[in-house]
This record gives C-alpha cells, structure tokens and sequence, in this order.
C-alpha cells in the first residue's frame, strides 16, 4: 500500500530534483570545458589534471559543512550552501588565473556538495 506524498514531500522532491541537476551538470560542465579553461589559462594538460584535482578536492571538504547539519539545522544549511555555490561560481567568471579559478570553482563544490 503507497501513500502518497504530503504537499510539503512534493516541494522538497521538486527542490532536492533541481539541486541534484545541477550537481550533475556542475560535473559535466567541467569535464566538457576544461579544453578551453586549458586554453584560456595557457595550462599544459598535466595542469589540467591538477587543476581538477584541486576543484574536486571540495568534495572531499565538503563533509566539513554537511556535518553542520545536524547541529545547525538542515534548512539553514542548505540556504547557506545555495547562497554560496551561486556565490563563488559567480566569482570564478572574473578568476584571473588558474590558480584562483580552481581556488573559487573548489570553495563552490564544497557547497555544492
């Protein structure tokens, strides 16, 4: 026997659908770009490779954060890390090298994650 979803059920799905859409794309808009970040940044491909590494090493620092949870409440957290993936993806358009565009696009994973 199902039950069906509570009205409240219905808009966390829709909400937690369109977060995980762009986590998904957050990923593959990366792998997709990174000729022309390579290019844009003069970076060999060997740059390249620590260049991501650097990136998804906010996934890792991401626990950091969604320990807080708990204690912080999940609403205020999840608020916080919206605000700040918009944020420092915002940033990182203006990144002047290699080095502070994986910087920023790392802090941004930390809270998309």
């Amino acid at each position: 026997m199902n039950t069906p979803l509570t009205a409240y059920q219905k808009r966390l799905f829709a909400f937690l659908s369109v977060a995980n859409f762009f986590e998904g794309y957050d990923f593959f808009a990366i792998s997709q770009l990174l000729t022309s970040i390579r290019e844009t940044y003069g970076l060999t491909p060997e740059q390249g490779t620590w260049l991501i590494t650097l990136i998804n090493a906010g996934t890792i620092l991401a626990y950091l954060l969604v320990r807080r949870a708990d204690r912080w409440g999940r609403r205020r957290v999840l608020s916080i890390t919206i605000a700040g993936y918009a944020l420092f993806t915002f940033l990182s358009a203006w990144a002047p090298n290699a080095v502070a565009f994986g910087s920023l696009q790392m802090v941004a994973r930390i809270f998309l994650i």
